[in-house]
């Protein structure tokens, strides 16, 4: 057998082993013949899918996302970068005619009037910014909506809130708080608000959720896949300056040769105030030292300091390492993690087909599907409490902007701007949005310049002031006249 046949085996072999493990599970069917969503091991075993299985497991998992939401200043400096970039100050709300349509103004400017309402009473572009918050670190995202005299209201829920009821048996489609068409996972009925011990309707609450299936009930903490990694970061830093920290405080050991018993203890004495004391270290006593400590010992005593031998220098490394495996799963620069800027260069790595770039417009797309959703449900509240026609929403298309994510130029941008405009393949609303303007608010600007400037002299005719002087349009020298001389001519000066 030679050597290719040799290999050829060995991948046959492979291969068996890892379809025999395959086809250690299987997908079972559900009774109407569709198949269910769960794997079951032939063997009985249970395979882990997914982070949770039942809510004591959501609840550590969601714990885990929270401690490192609190207290890992990686996991923070990562989640504030993903707030600044997929929502930044908000988004653009701009209602415009549905293709087809011709609504006039007035009712564009009504169906304007009720999304600005509701932006401003739910103070929505500062919520906006907490509900992604809440998404990253706890996997979802609750908010209830309200009808309070035909304007839409809306109040976060905790995420432990909406859970199993205890005072009642618990169905299969019912788990996690969330109740689910019996034959459609997919299909939400109700929610369980523990706190309120009761079910809400599905209509009146929003359920956004992060890093999970749509089969799977409740979502997982952006940062717990790596969870160990930012964890040991914290730690191996935090050890790294502690040592470098008793490296450095130690200046001196003073060591007495051939002295007395007397003399040692009165020279100890003396520099009794200078000791820290020991402290109790995890039941193990560490004696501290504070910076510049002097060690006094006597030629019978000998100290051993294994850690002047080691560079702290060397652990950040490991930290960096550790902070780019939690970067990788986040689809962003490590930078945006341990505000190093010497990793990565900012104006190469935000570029418009960038990795972390496609990522945040990706995240941006989803959460302004869920913004379109939750301003037709305000629509229709304005709609029911006769505010609005059904004609008027109808007619009427929400256009919604993000935030740029990718670094622009902004002289190319304006001169494309510029081309589409004079062709009319470009609106100037949506032009407005582009460099993240108000429409409404810049040509109520404009008209408000524009008659300003007709109360100013000159201006009335949208031309500037001319400047004083004579028919030719000269200025007139307003100082004194230039000494004439016999012929009455002025002196000229050549040059």
């Amino acid at each position: 057998m030679n050597f290719a046949q040799e290999q050829l085996l060995a991948l046959n072999q492979e291969f068996e082993t890892v379809l025999s493990e395959m086809l250690r599970f299987i997908r079972p069917l559900s009774a109407d013949g569709g198949f269910k969503e769960k794997w079951i091991s032939l063997d009985g075993e249970r395979r882990v899918d997914h982070p949770y299985h039942d809510e004591e497991q959501l609840r550590i998992v969601r714990d885990h996302g929270r401690r490192l939401d609190t207290f890992n200043a990686h996991a923070i400096n990562g989640r504030e970068n993903r707030i600044s970039y997929v929502f930044g100050w908000g988004f653009t709300y701009t209602v415009v005619g549905r293709s087809g349509a011709s609504p006039s103004q007035k009712t564009i400017r009504k169906v304007q009037d009720i999304i600005d309402e509701v932006i401003e009473a739910n103070k929505w572009n500062k919520r906006l910014q907490e509900f992604g918050h809440r998404q990253d670190r706890d996997g979802d995202g609750f908010v209830w909506k309200f009808d309070v005299d035909g304007i839409m209201r809306l109040r976060f829920i905790e995420a432990e809130d909406i859970a199993e009821p205890t005072t009642s048996k618990v169905e299969d489609y019912q788990k996690f708080g969330i109740e689910t068409d019996p034959n459609d996972n997919q299909t939400v009925r109700k929610y369980y608000h523990r706190r309120e011990e009761k079910w809400i309707p599905a209509n009146q609450i929003q359920h956004r959720k992060r890093n999970a299936d749509s089969s799977l009930p409740r979502g997982v903490p952006t940062f717990f896949p790596v969870y160990p990694n930012l964890d040991r970061a914290d730690k191996i830093q935090r050890c790294a300056s502690s040592l470098a920290e008793i490296q450095a405080a130690i200046a001196m050991i003073r060591k007495l040769v051939n002295s007395t018993k007397q003399t040692a203890q009165r020279l100890l004495a003396d520099t009794q105030q200078q000791s820290t004391g020991s402290v109790d270290n995890g039941g193990m006593p560490v004696q501290q030292f504070q910076p510049g400590t002097i060690l006094n010992t006597n030629g019978s005593v000998e100290y051993e300091f294994p850690s002047m031998s080691v560079d702290p220098s060397r652990f950040i490394a490991v930290v960096d390492s550790e902070i780019r495996t939690a970067a990788a799963r986040l689809v962003m620069p490590e930078f945006m993690l341990a505000s190093n800027a010497n990793t990565a260069n900012y104006a190469s790595t935000m570029v418009a087909e960038g990795p972390a770039v496609k990522m945040f417009q990706r995240i941006q797309q989803n959460e302004i599907d869920y913004e379109r959703e939750l301003m037709q449900d305000a629509l229709d509240i304005a709609v029911n409490k006769g505010r609005l026609s059904a004609l008027d929403v109808e007619q009427i298309e929400l256009q919604i902007e993000g935030p740029e994510v990718a670094v622009r130029d902004i002289d190319k941008m304006a001169t494309v701007c510029s081309t589409l405009l004079r062709e009319k393949i470009l609106s100037r609303q949506t032009a407005s949005g582009w460099f993240s303007l108000d429409y409404e608010q810049e040509q109520a600007n404009i008209e408000d310049d524009e008659e300003r400037r007709g109360d100013l002299p000159g201006f009335n005719d949208g031309n500037p002031p001319e400047l004083p002087g004579d028919d030719d349009g000269d200025v007139e020298d307003d100082g004194d006249e230039m000494p004439e001389d016999e012929e009455g001519e002025n002196d000229e000066t050549e040059s």
